[in-house]
């Protein structure tokens, strides 16, 4: 068997919106994207911090709104991906995104921001309590005066954290109708809050087998709005539905520290 051991950068990013577990539902519904769009300012003229791009579900619909973007990502593949989806739109959007290649916590802009957006549960990707909060720590500092923050995590896996270990399987169809089956392994350290996802992409039909893992360190709702009003932050609104209850959404704004 042809195993391939290739990971975001080459493999994830060309199926990442057509997969079940990672950006199927958010390029089909409009849950990844109303929220933000409902709770970002009202003035276009201020540019939006989005960590990280991703392959530009959300970067795309704020720049067609008008908003300036700078989004960054450690991922060259990702924004390959992004530019290409941007030779099909107008030039307003294609001037309202600045693309960013490189580390979150390496990103040192020479301005702050009104807005600082981290979709499709990017704090969760962070697999360390520390950096976590590290993370939410630096967006305080990037913000204006009364700036806000937007996230969204997902609802921790009750079923699968009970068990610790679940096997599950699926498939999905990319461009050029490939169809690809998924095999999931997870494993749980309940202690950390660590969710191991070992996956085998099988392509249908074909010996090609892509074998790759993601670590996410999975939150309770409680512990982000602890988080959040820890390192600075008002939390003033909380979607505790999104998309049918899979997902948080939580948006804060900057209180200024005495």
């Amino acid at each position: 068997m042809n195993e391939k051991k290739e990971g975001y950068d080459y493999f994830l990013a060309e199926i990442y919106d057509f997969s079940p577990y990672f950006g199927k539902e958010r390029k089909e519904k409009d849950y990844a994207t109303t929220f933000y769009l409902d709770n970002l300012p009202n003035d276009r003229e201020a540019t939006v911090l989005e960590l990280v791009t991703c392959t530009g579900l959300l970067t795309l619909p704020m720049a067609r709104a008008g908003y300036k973007i700078d989004s960054v990502d450690a991922s060259q593949a990702v924004h390959d991906i992004v530019r290409r989806k941007l030779m099909n739109e107008p030039k307003y959007v294609v001037d309202n995104i600045a693309l960013f290649c490189c580390d979150v916590f390496d990103y040192k802009p020479d301005r702050k921001y009104s807005t600082i957006v981290l979709p499709d549960s990017f704090l969760c990707a962070i697999a360390d309590k520390e950096l976590q909060e590290n993370l939410i720590r630096m967006c305080y500092k990037l913000l204006d005066n009364n700036g806000r923050l937007i996230l969204d995590i997902f609802v921790p896996w009750k079923d699968v954290i009970a068990k610790r270990k679940v096997d599950q399987c699926s498939r999905f169809r990319v461009e050029k109708n490939k169809l690809f089956i998924v095999h999931a392994h997870h494993s749980i350290d309940p202690e950390k809050q660590i969710h191991r996802v070992d996956f085998v992409h099988e392509l249908y039909r074909n010996t090609q087998r892509y074998n790759h893992s993601i670590i996410y360190r999975y939150m309770y709702l409680s512990e982000l709005l602890n988080l959040i009003e820890k390192e600075g932050f008002e939390v003033t609104n909380i979607e505790e539905r999104m998309n049918f209850g899979t997902n948080v959404a939580v948006t804060a704004k900057k209180r200024q520290m005495n």
